[in-house]
Parts: C-alpha cells; sequence; structure tokens
C-alpha cells in the first residue's frame, strides 16, 4: 500500500512540475518584459529631460539679449560700458529664469569671444578662453573636478560650423547638471522595489542610486565589460549570476548621454511568490505521504498481521499442527482468534480419539493376524518333527524344537507391541532357521549395525516380509533360495532392506501392490504387508513405509524406511 501511494503521487507530482515550470516561464517571461519596458520608460524620461536642457541653450542662443551681448564690443567708452553693464543683468536674469524654469537643478553659461565676457545662471562667471577652450564639448561629458560634485556638461555653438575654434565663435553657451539629478530619479525608480538601477559607461565610474548596493554594482559591471552583449545588441532580459544567485539584467542606452541604463533584480524576489506556492504544495504532499504512512502502519498492525497470522495458523493446523494457538489481542479479531482456538482444540482432541481408536483397531487386527499364522506355521513343524522322529533324525527334532520354542516365545508375549530391532532381528532369525529345516534349500545373511539394533519398532514388523519373500520368491524358484537382510542409516532414516533371488513380480503386480498399501483395508485383502505399512506410518511418520521394488539380476527388494524425527517423536 505504501508502495501504491508512491505510484500514485509519482504522476501528481509530475503534472504539478510541468505545470509550475510552465507557470514559472510564462510569468518569468511577463515579468522580465515588464521590466525591461519599465527601464525604457525611465531611460526615455531621462532623454526627454537631458533634450529638454539641450533645448534651453538653443534657445538661448535666438534670445534678443543674448544676441545684443554677442555684439557687446571691448570699446571703453562710457555709454558702452553702461549698455554692457545693462545687457549683462538682463542676460543673468534670463537665465535664472531659464534654469528655473527645469526641475532639474542646472546650470546656464553663456559665453562671448567678442566681447570676452561670462554671464552665468548662477552669477561670477570669469571668462577664460584657455579653459574654455579645454573643456569645450559638443556632447554630455562627465566631468569631476577635485573636491566637488561630478557633473555633465555640454557646449552649443554659434555659428556651429566653428566648432571647436573659439576665435571663430560668436557665442558659447554652456550647460551643466549634477548626477544628483539622475541619482534622485534612480532612487524613485527602486523605492518599493528589489531593482537596483545604474548608469554605465565603459571607462567610467557606475553612477547609481544613493542606497545601490556597490558591491553587486561593481561585479556585475565586470561581467558586463568582459562581455559582448552590449555590442551584439542583446541588451534585454539577460540572466546572470552573482554571489551564487540569478539576477534579471536588462540594459538600455540613454541616446542624449551616450550611456547605458543598467537594472538588476534577483529572479528569486520576482518569483517569490510561485516558490512560495511551490514549497506550500510539497510540504502538503509530504504531511500527506506521512500521515498515509502512519495509516498504512496502523492497518498494517491491526488488519494486515492479525490475517497473517491467522492464515499461518491455518496452514499450521492443515498440516497437522493441532497444538497451534494464537494469543488474543484486543482489537476485533480477538473473536476469530477465540473462536479459532477453541476449534483447534477441539480438533486435536478428535484427533487424539481417532488415533487411539485406530490404534486399537490395528493391534487387534495384529492379533487376529497372530491368531491366523501360528495355527497354520505350528502345523507344518509338528508334522516336520514326527517325520524326523520316525527317521531317526534325533538332531533335526532337537534344532526344531529349540527354535520353535523361541519363535512362540516371542509371537505369544503380547504384554507390550514395542520391541528393539534386535529381539525383531532374532525371530527372524528362529523363523528362518525353522523354514531352512524343513526345505534345506534356504540360506539367508543379515547385516545389520550395531548402533541400530537398540531401534524401537512395532512388534512383527520383518517376520511377515520374510514370509512373503519365502512364499512368493524363493519357493518359486529352483534351486537354493537366498533370503537378505540390511541395514542402512542416514540423517533422515533407518532403512532395513530385504531381499530375496526370486523370480521378482511383474510391474503390473508391483503396482497393485503399492495401491494397495494405502487403500482402506478391506475384508477380501490380506493384511499382513499392509498392517506392517500403516503401522510403520503411525510410528514413525509420514513419509515412513514400506517400498517394492524389482532387482535387475532378479529377486524382489522390500524396503522399510523409518523416519528418524517420527521416531523419535514416538
Amino acid at each position: 500500500m505504501i508502495v501504491l501511494l508512491f505510484v500514485i503521487m509519482i504522476p501528481v507530482i509530475y503534472l504539478y512540475n510541468y505545470s509550475n515550470k510552465v507557470s514559472v516561464g510564462v510569468v518569468r517571461e511577463e515579468i522580465q518584459n515588464a521590466n525591461y519596458a519599465q527601464l525604457t520608460f525611465l531611460s526615455k524620461q531621462l532623454d526627454n529631460q537631458i533634450d529638454q536642457l539641450s533645448m534651453l541653450a538653443i534657445t538661448l542662443s535666438n534670445d534678443p539679449n543674448v544676441k545684443e551681448f554677442q555684439g557687446i564690443q571691448t570699446v571703453d567708452t562710457m555709454y558702452s560700458n553702461y549698455s554692457s553693464v545693462k545687457t549683462h543683468q538682463l542676460l543673468e536674469q534670463k537665465l535664472k529664469l531659464q534654469s528655473a524654469s527645469n526641475h532639474w537643478t542646472n546650470t546656464l553659461s553663456v559665453y562671448s569671444p567678442n566681447a570676452k565676457k561670462a554671464v552665468s545662471s548662477r552669477g561670477g562667471a570669469v571668462y577664460d578662453e584657455s579653459a574654455l577652450q579645454d573643456r569645450l564639448t559638443a556632447d554630455w561629458v562627465l566631468q569631476k573636478p577635485a573636491g566637488q560634485p561630478a557633473y555633465f556638461m555640454k557646449h552649443i555653438t554659434s555659428p556651429i560650423v566653428a566648432k571647436g575654434d573659439i576665435s571663430r565663435m560668436q557665442l558659447v553657451t554652456e550647460i551643466t547638471f549634477p548626477i544628483k539629478n539622475i541619482q534622485d530619479i534612480l532612487e524613485q525608480y527602486k523605492a518599493g522595489k528589489k531593482n537596483n538601477p545604474f548608469l554605465y559607461s565603459p571607462s567610467q565610474q557606475p553612477i547609481q542610486s544613493f542606497s545601490g548596493d556597490q558591491e553587486l554594482t561593481r561585479s556585475l559591471v565586470q561581467q558586463v565589460e568582459g562581455s559582448s552583449s552590449i555590442q551584439r545588441g542583446r541588451l534585454a532580459n539577460q540572466i546572470m549570476e552573482m554571489n551564487g544567485q540569478n539576477y534579471l539584467v536588462n540594459i538600455v542606452e540613454i541616446h542624449s548621454l551616450h550611456w547605458y541604463l543598467v537594472d538588476y533584480v534577483p529572479l528569486q524576489h520576482m518569483l517569490a511568490p510561485i516558490t512560495k506556492s511551490r514549497n506550500l504544495f510539497y510540504m502538503s504532499v509530504s504531511v500527506l505521504l506521512f500521515m498515509s504512512v502512519i495509516v498504512v502502519v496502523f492497518l498494517y498492525k491491526h488488519v494486515q498481521v492479525p490475517i497473517r497470522e491467522l492464515v499461518h495458523s491455518v496452514q499450521r493446523l492443515k498440516k497437522g499442527d493441532y497444538s497451534v494457538r494464537i494469543v488474543g489481542k484486543n482489537n476485533d479479531f480477538q473473536f476469530l482468534f477465540l473462536r479459532f482456538n477453541e476449534m483447534a482444540e477441539e480438533i486435536g482432541s478428535l484427533i487424539q480419539h481417532v488415533y487411539a481408536e485406530r490404534i486399537r483397531s490395528k493391534e487387534a487386527t495384529l492379533k487376529h493376524l497372530q491368531s491366523q499364522i501360528n495355527p497354520h506355521f505350528l502345523y507344518n513343524c509338528l508334522a516336520f518333527i514326527r517325520s524326523m522322529t520316525r527317521l531317526g533324525e534325533k538332531e533335526a527334532v532337537m534344532d526344531m524344537a529349540l527354535h520353535l520354542g523361541n519363535y512362540y516365545r516371542y509371537t505369544t508375549r503380547n504384554e507390550r507391541q514395542i520391541t528393539s530391532l534386535g529381539e525383531e532381528l532374532e525371530l527372524v532369525r528362529n523363523y528362518l532357521t525353522i523354514q531352512n529345516l524343513q526345505t534345506q534349500r534356504l540360506d539367508y545373511d543379515m547385516a545389520v549395525p550395531d548402533s541400530m539394533l537398540a531401534l524401537e519398532l512395532p512388534r512383527l514388523t520383518l517376520q511377515p516380509i520374510v514370509e512373503n519373500c519365502i512364499k512368493y520368491g524363493v519357493e518359486r524358484k529352483r534351486g537354493t533360495g537366498i533370503i537378505r537382510i540390511l541395514g542402512e542409516e542416514d540423517d533422515r532414516f533407518y532403512t532395513l532392506v530385504v531381499e530375496d533371488n526370486g523370480p521378482g513380480m511383474e510391474a503390473s503386480s508391483l503396482e497393485l501392490l503399492r495401491r494397495t498399501l494405502i487403500m482402506p483395508l478391506e475384508d477380501e485383502m490380506g493384511c499382513g504387508l499392509w498392517n506392517v505399512h500403516q503401522r510403520l506410518l503411525y510410528h514413525f511418520g509420514e513419509e515412513s513405509g514400506l517400498l517394492f521394488e524389482n532387482i535387475p539380476d532378479g529377486g524382489l527388494r522390500v524396503s522399510l524406511k523409518l523416519q528418524k524425527k517420527a521416531n523419535a517423536e514416538g
């Protein structure tokens, strides 16, 4: 069940991962596009603001006061001095008004090479032609004066064709603004967000907001300088890794400054809601699996284990172990366990009664068999004694009387039905000697290990087998008959083998004999071998009994298999 739970969860997790991946891709693309659009809008704002400052300078070049200032000569007369001062004051006021009209902090300055004079919106301007010539630029250039804030500066000349040569110029308009203007806009842009925008230009110090992360900015500048993305025009939605974290980087060019506006934001922050939802899903799945495992373990312990124990006990009962009992537990299976124990106990009791009854029945059958065998055998022996007495064979009569007495002393002793193998062999030896005295053509050999002589087995186990060998083997053979009795032992069985050199049995007769041994005893059946086989089964175990096979050289081999374990239990 646990494996099934995991198998069920695999496609669910796979589908969720696929859905989450698609969602992350879509959200990331939308966020990237939105971030790039915001940065583009910011760059356009900066461009517009800077262009407005440039337009101020162009507008000033066409102003009447500026043109009047442009035409001032250096003639030293009272009128010219008064006119020059008046024009200077009017132009300074106009420059201040123009500068104040723009919400960026800026400075407007006008230089007249003809008059060798300068006017600034901040006042106190001094005309220094050599210094002006050195810093003259038609593009916005970042200036970093020592001990002062950095600022951008640009010059507009009139006429334009005189670019670079002050001596040919009639008017130079200078406009500057501090980088603080840009820093304020960057700070406003990143307010409430994780963005870190800054301005970048190769070989220049980056301009970033007041709260920008300088270390991350330096790391990003190093990657940007080492990359050819800017030259290839691949400026949008780049993923860069810094300090083990991925950042979304967008770069937009500010055309008026020829600088780049760079913005970077951690992807982890952008995708935080999706990541939180994913983590919540995995946590829920983990809790669900954990609770499911607990439920499965509970069911296994309180349902599966009792059922398995009940099935195992039934299997043991089926194999004949009627002593099996199930220990009662405080669960729903306790009633079944109690009923099973009662059933096993009752079955065991019934089996004991039936077994005892069958043993008594077999003992009665054995005694009946003895009563059938003994008179017939006795008549033959008495007839032999009578014949030998007439012939005067005193020794034969004495031998017959001795062995016949020993034989009947053993067979008529019914106080116990279990004997040792040694006593059983002695009975067979007396029996074979008597048979040899009668026929004078019987030879026998016994080779049983001394370690087996103390083996206990039912009385009259070997004698019926030896009698059948003589009756159906030796008596049907011309010449001397041979009976061999051998004993063998291994880890599981004791084996007694009885062989004769008679004609053996046909295959059909041999198969019929084998089937007869396992069938119930009927009135028309002979009960000698059947009785021996059944007693071996009951005494030594289910794997014990009689085995029959023909000897290749002639004769029949009967093996008595005695199971050691069963014998020990008996």
